[in-house]
């Protein structure tokens, strides 16, 4: 459920339920509080990310990523999956499930009470409508894309950037070897300036369509290695490191 719909809702219905309503006038005071706590939500997620933001300037650390998150999430709602934000990202998304949930309670309750007198409950149902977990996924970014690409033996090919050297559109290939539960070891495999191939161990965790991996061998040196989003066989990710060294790329599964 949108904000605007519940503002919408909230001037309609004040504007045409009589004083001696109770049905109507217990749903709406459940959506006033819906209301308030969606723009805690928000402004908390907001200050989380901030309070992160500031944490890494404070450090020497890079943090323009950090900063596209927050537009990204400031313009569009998008929800910020970088590692460092996940913990903040995730409080956010449970609160908002729960603020929905609650709502869609008395949207039911009030349904059954007012089908129970005998009056029209059709009006409500249609803005219950709009309530239902799959909007909801589409509208905030779902926390799990569903299914699972990112399985064992599934191989991984695309092309990576680096803002530092300017370089673009160099061949990788990511190969998954294993996955246990959440976890998965591979093989990423890139090309160099020199057209000769390097290999690297990489170990990541998967969550639902969120997929974070780092190199060991070089761990210590990146701010949050590489992160990025799955969906339809294709995973955009980006990738930073202490040095100021960063790019984004984007791989598709080619064997799945």
């Amino acid at each position: 459920m949108t904000t605007r719909l519940v503002l919408v809702a909230l001037f309609v219905s004040c504007s045409t339920v009589a004083a001696d309503d109770p049905i109507r006038i217990e749903l709406i005071k459940a959506k006033a509080a819906n209301k308030k706590e969606l723009t805690r939500l928000h402004d908390k997620l907001l200050a989380d990310i901030n309070a992160v933001i500031k944490a890494e300037h404070d450090r020497g650390a890079g943090i323009d990523y950090l900063l596209k998150e927050k537009k990204g999430f400031e313009e569009s709602g998008t929800i910020p999956v970088l590692p460092k934000l996940l913990p903040a990202s995730r409080e956010y998304q449970v609160g908002m499930r729960k603020a929905d949930e609650t709502l869609s309670a008395a949207y039911a309750t009030a349904i059954a009470a007012l089908d129970k007198a005998g009056q029209s409950a059709d009006d409500l149902r249609n803005e219950l409508k709009e309530l239902q977990p799959d909007k909801q996924l589409k509208e905030r970014v779902a926390v799990t894309a569903g299914k699972d690409e990112f399985l064992a033996g599934t191989v991984w090919v695309g092309t990576t950037s680096n803002k530092v050297d300017k370089t673009s559109a160099q061949p990788i290939t990511l190969i998954v070897v294993s996955r246990d539960g959440r976890r998965f070891k591979g093989i990423e495999r890139r090309v160099a300036a020199n057209g000769k191939p390097e290999f690297d161990d990489v170990e990541g965790t998967v969550d639902g369509d969120e997929i974070h991996w780092e190199i060991p061998a070089i761990k210590a040196k990146s701010v949050h290695g590489y992160a990025g989003r799955t969906g339809d066989g294709v995973l955009a990710y980006h990738w930073a490191y202490k040095s100021g060294n960063a790019g984004e790329g984007m791989l598709k599964l080619v064997k799945p």
